[in-house]
């Protein structure tokens, strides 16, 4: 009997931020976007004085099933 897997089947992501406190190279935390929708809504975020994200770098990554991580900004 074949396994039932549960949430590893859904829509693939678009890009996968990775944040990093300023001076660290360890990525404090990460945020998965679906589409550019959410990509522009971190975006704006990060852009924003005073949000949490504004505090941190971000490291874009284009995901592609066929190819490893690619960073794009």
């Amino acid at each position: 009997m074949k396994p039932i897997l549960m949430g590893f089947n859904g829509v693939s992501p678009l890009a996968i931020i990775f944040w990093y406190k300023p001076g660290e190279e360890t990525p404090f935390c990460k945020t998965i976007c679906y589409d550019e929708d959410d990509v522009i809504a971190m975006h704006n975020r990060h852009t924003t004085p005073g949000d949490f994200y504004n505090k941190l770098e971000p490291s874009v990554h284009l995901v592609d099933s066929n190819e490893p991580l690619q960073q794009v900004a």
